[in-house]
């Protein structure tokens, strides 16, 4: 499932490295 793949992805992106919002 690529969609699962990406949010996997952006969820590891945003815990390694969180937004600067």
């Amino acid at each position: 499932l690529p969609m699962e793949r990406e949010s996997t992805s952006i969820w590891e992106l945003s815990f390694v490295v969180p937004p600067n919002h």
